[in-house]
């Protein structure tokens, strides 16, 4: 049985965490375009909408570092760098893998569903791009770009959710 620690490693927890920043800047700016009222001090920018875009953003991430880890098991094994991963040392198992993806993906799913009928219709750009990025470490040089799309779906994914309840 798997423990919250070895999840939250293999997951790369840091990461979604170094990345909900970025969530919040596309949050905070299509607030301030829609909804933004200068006369107002509170904290009126949270809204409940703001905890159904962590929620997705914390599954597509963990999708995300799901399906590399799943995808790239056996160039894992191969590099000494990655060989000591859950996957390629045993730690955890591929039923275990595919399940956490499972989860992650109801997550986003989730969360979209929560915020509007656009974000929800667009959740799958995401987790194809998500796919795709394994892919592009072998056959590509462009790689670093394509994860650099991937990572900013996310201020954009947040961005659509506000802006599409205008």
């Amino acid at each position: 049985m798997m423990g919250t620690k070895e999840i939250l490693e293999f997951v790369k927890i840091e990461h979604t965490l170094f990345s909900l920043p970025f969530v919040l800047i596309g949050y905070i700016l299509a607030y301030n375009q829609f909804f933004y009222e200068p006369t107002s001090s509170d904290f009126g920018w949270i809204r409940m909408d703001l905890l159904w875009i962590l929620v997705a953003a914390v599954g597509a991430r963990g999708l995300a570092m799901a399906l590399n880890r799943i995808i790239d098991r056996d160039i894992d094994a191969a590099n000494p760098r990655t060989s000591g991963r859950h996957l390629v040392s045993g730690s955890m198992s591929m039923n275990t893998a595919w399940k956490l993806s499972a989860i992650f993906l109801g997550m986003l799913l989730i969360g979209a569903w929560q915020l509007n009928e656009v974000a929800l219709m667009m959740a799958w750009l995401p987790v194809l791009a998500f796919v795709i990025y394994p892919y592009t470490k072998r056959y590509t040089w462009l790689c670093h770009l394509w994860l650099g799309l991937c990572l900013g779906l996310a201020p954009a994914g947040a961005w659509v959710a506000v802006a599409a309840d205008v």
